[in-house]
């Protein structure tokens, strides 16, 4: 997915939950994507999305859709590591602290 498909999604979303089409052209307009929405402050989002289910599920849609991006990325990242230590005979240690402060960074974000 490109990030305008994932704009399309979020928007599409939006649709399906009977947001008024004016508020996601201003969306579109604005560039509001699934980042911007989930900082947005919730007297703003109500000026555009009036009905406060609505905006509760928008943004519960945006942070899973977060999290699933930030997990496909963690798992690329953690293959390449595995690829490039099947590859290379370093120290064992090094590694291993390696991955304790990259376990750790995950886990405080």
């Amino acid at each position: 997915h490109s990030i305008a498909g994932k704009m399309d999604d979020l928007y599409k979303f939006m649709v399906e939950r009977g947001v008024a089409e004016q508020s996601i052209v201003y969306f579109k307009a604005e560039n509001i994507d699934s980042v911007a929405l989930q900082i947005m402050d919730d007297d703003k989002l109500k000026e555009w999305i009036p009905r406060y289910g609505d905006r509760v599920a928008i943004k519960d849609y945006c942070r899973q859709k977060t999290c699933a991006r930030r997990s496909s990325l963690i798992e690329r990242l953690r293959l390449k590591l595995q690829s490039k230590d099947t590859k290379t005979s370093g120290n064992d240690n090094k590694k291993v602290q390696f991955s304790r402060q990259f376990n750790s960074c995950i886990k405080n974000h």
